[in-house]
């Protein structure tokens, strides 16, 4: 049976990419079903991942961003406006 520390430290970031064998993941899987610390640190980690991923996309595209609040601050402009002159 797989140990809490080889999940944490050897497994945990493959099984959240999705880079193990199928009985490697079976295997970290029921690991999960019985541990419940274990699988909060995989949600952590998959949680900060996420995270950091955002934030790396954001910085790699800022105008994106930027383009994305005033098309949205436009958006709600509008719908103001609209309910105004009605």
């Amino acid at each position: 049976m797989l140990k809490c520390k080889e999940l944490t430290e050897k497994y945990a970031n493959d099984y959240i990419d999705q880079e193990l064998p199928l009985s490697k993941k079976m295997a970290i899987q029921f690991h999960l079903l019985m541990c419940k610390h274990c699988k909060q640190f995989v949600k952590q980690l998959t949680l900060a991942k996420q995270i950091i991923t955002q934030r790396t996309n954001q910085q790699a595209n800022p105008l994106q961003t930027d383009e994305v609040k005033v098309k949205s601050t436009a958006e709600r402009l509008q719908k103001a406006l609209n309910k105004q002159s009605k």
